[in-house]
């Protein structure tokens, strides 16, 4: 499954630059911040095997800080065998944390103190390349791909001379190679891809995205992607479905370990989160209050001699 890079809402440059894409990225991770939406995602190979991901989104500042949340719920056939995944991804100004279930106890799976900018230089692994479309690459975010740092990227690429900010090019060369091994094609109408292609160099097989988005308050974010390669083995169509963006309501507790069951960072403050059984013990509650208080209005009635 690969999601490659969008690129969100600008005003339309002349010109196209390493540092003017980064901006581009910077904005479209901005633009998310008190949001929230929901998501799905399904590949469908030829031959046989579908993927599907159920997905939510969520975003708010707190004391001045900002916390994301991805939940993911994956399910995948496959030979006849199916599997099922669940997995959350919190992104503070601590760190990254990804945590899975496991027999219905959540677990840390990673921790990268290092990473405090939502999908920026994270690790190839991470999926919170669905909801970061419009920054990534190849799960790679557009920050890595055109840094010239080994650590970050096994892969550089160069973005090719003439381009604007309606159509560029670039070529990729893996480390230590000499010579590109394929060419992505970015075009862009009033600042948003609408194309993206990927061709490896000498082949007529390539993958393809196309994009139609949606917009919110002015500000625009993807509402459909559709990815079809034929460079896989058997080819990929996959199709990634966004809801209608809205405010994030969500308490400050909802980004907290403790919402998983795990003890929260020493200095890290942001509420208890309360448990499922609470809230049926508060309803029951109301619903008991209000059975008794139906129950003496209608006796009072009786008592009146009218009928309740």
């Amino acid at each position: 499954m690969n999601i490659f890079i969008l690129l969100c809402t600008v005003s339309v440059q002349q010109d196209i630059s390493p540092k003017k894409i980064g901006d581009l990225s910077d904005a479209y991770r901005k633009s998310l911040i008190g949001k929230e939406f929901t998501f799905s995602h399904d590949d469908d190979v030829a031959g046989g095997g579908t993927f599907h991901i159920e997905g939510a989104y969520a975003s708010i500042v707190y004391q001045d800080k900002v916390f994301h949340r991805v939940d993911l719920d994956e399910t995948f056939t496959k030979d006849g065998i199916s599997g099922k995944r669940i997995k959350a991804i919190l992104q503070r100004n601590d760190g990254l944390y990804e945590l899975k279930n496991e027999s219905n106890r959540w677990v840390l799976e990673f921790y990268y103190d290092n990473l405090t900018d939502l999908y920026k230089n994270y690790p190839y692994h991470n999926d919170a390349s669905l909801i970061m479309a419009p920054i990534c690459r190849i799960s790679d975010p557009l920050d890595s791909l055109l840094s010239k740092d080994p650590v970050k990227s096994p892969w550089r690429s160069i973005l090719l001379p003439g381009g604007d900010a309606s159509h560029f090019q670039t070529h990729e060369i893996r480390r230590g190679a000499t010579t590109p091994s394929s060419i992505t094609d970015y075009r862009l109408v009033n600042g948003l891809l609408q194309q993206l292609s990927i061709s490896p160099i000498g082949s007529t097989k390539s993958k393809q995205v196309d994009i139609i988005y949606q917009e919110w308050k002015g500000v625009k974010y993807p509402q459909q992607v559709t990815l079809r390669s034929t460079l896989s083995d058997p080819p990929l169509t996959s199709v990634t479905k966004f809801s209608e963006i809205r405010e994030c309501t969500k308490d400050p507790s909802f980004f907290s370990l403790t919402a998983f069951g795990l003890p929260e960072v020493a200095g890290v403050d942001l509420g208890k989160s309360t448990p499922v059984w609470e809230w049926l013990l508060a309803g029951a509650s109301v619903l008991a209050a209000a059975a008794g208080l139906f129950r003496w209005l209608q006796l009072r009635s009786l008592r009146k001699g009218t009928i309740a």
